[in-house]
């Protein structure tokens, strides 16, 4: 077999074929079962092999222009289970112009913006819409520490 693309692979397997169609209504009268044992030849089979990508892209609110310069992604399973925390968003990209740069970090995990809990992206996104210029509160987890971190929007 030959692979499609370089991040998929293949297992192969082979099944059993029946001999002949010998096959026989159920006790229960639903459909037919096979009662032939014999096999002659088989049929290749194949899967494709999950291979998880290495590198991945924030490609979501393409139109979304965020006041605070700070663009997360929902907490992955993983996050969740490492972290103990089922709401909240984590930073990926942090524009260099904002005034959270150099506050709030990438991979920083938002727990709340001024007091408010963020439980996922498109509610990070309704609370930034509705931010005034002045000082922003942000409770984040940093490498498993809580903290509190202010940025001044102008």
């Amino acid at each position: 077999n030959t692979q499609s693309t370089e991040s998929i692979g293949y297992y192969s397997f082979l099944t059993p074929a029946p001999r002949g169609p010998q096959n026989q209504t159920d006790n229960n009268g639903f459909g037919s079962v096979n009662t032939s044992n014999n096999v002659s030849s088989s049929l290749s089979q194949s899967a494709p092999i999950y291979q998880p990508q290495k590198e991945y892209t924030v490609s979501y609110f393409y139109r979304f222009e965020s006041i605070t310069g700070i663009y997360p992604i929902d907490l992955s399973d993983l996050d969740k289970s490492r972290t103990g925390n089922l709401e909240g968003v984590k930073v990926k990209v942090i524009s260099k112009k904002s005034p959270a740069f150099g506050e709030i970090l990438a991979d920083d995990i938002i727990l709340k913006i001024n007091d408010i809990v963020v439980r996922d992206v498109s509610n990070f996104v309704d609370i930034s819409n509705y931010l005034n210029k002045g000082t922003i509160k942000f409770e984040i987890l940093r490498k498993g520490q809580k903290m509190i971190k202010e940025i001044s929007i102008t």
